[in-house]
């Protein structure tokens, strides 16, 4: 299966849960990732907001802004070709506004950040996962270039019906350090 074949399924599968059971998943996503060490530990914390059919974390990152974490997300950088810069957001109405593909992100007010974000736990989205730590994304590459200029904690966050038995992957695609679906909570061996 190459990778527009297995995006279509995946997409598929994830957009036929109800709403009931996104819900609940959602709530055993955010209740795992608050008791994961790397969490409780990070103080900046780089994730996404949901495109309604993505794991919605927004509870969990307001209470982790609220405990004094930083948190930065994705914003469609205008001036460049097609790439995302991150943005410190703090996560009240005022700091979002709907972004280029319709999905919620920083306001253009907010700056970019200079930080260097090496210490920063990452959490992702993602189309489907294989238990080697093989990540599919949407295919515009947005993490795979953000990731490429930083050596971070990767944590891909999915729904357990995302989950393949392998995922196509190319030499650039970033791979993941810990998968937390709605099921639990599974560490990569990189044997590295």
């Amino acid at each position: 299966m190459n990778k527009h074949e297995a995006r279509q399924k995946y997409l598929q599968r994830r957009r036929e849960l109800s709403e009931l059971e996104r819900d609940r998943a959602d709530n055993e996503i955010c209740r795992l990732l608050r008791q994961l060490p790397e969490l409780k530990q990070a103080g900046k914390i780089a994730a996404y907001i949901s495109d309604g059919s993505e794991p919605d974390l927004m509870p969990l990152l307001q209470q982790l802004a609220a405990d004094g974490k930083k948190i930065f997300l994705p914003r469609f950088a205008a001036a460049s070709n097609a790439k995302y810069e991150m943005v410190e957001t703090p996560l009240h109405a005022a700091s979002l506004q709907t972004g280029k593909y319709g999905i919620m992100e920083p306001a253009a007010e907010l700056s970019a950040t200079n930080d260097d974000l090496n210490d920063t736990t990452w959490l992702l989205p993602g189309v489907a996962f294989d238990m080697t730590g093989s990540r599919l994304g949407r295919g515009k590459g947005v993490y795979d270039r953000l990731l490429a200029q930083v050596d971070v904690m990767a944590i891909g966050i999915f729904y357990e019906c995302q989950k393949a038995v392998k995922v196509p992957v190319d030499e650039h695609d970033y791979r993941l350090d810990i998968i937390i679906t709605e099921a639990g909570v599974t560490r990569i061996n990189h044997g590295d």
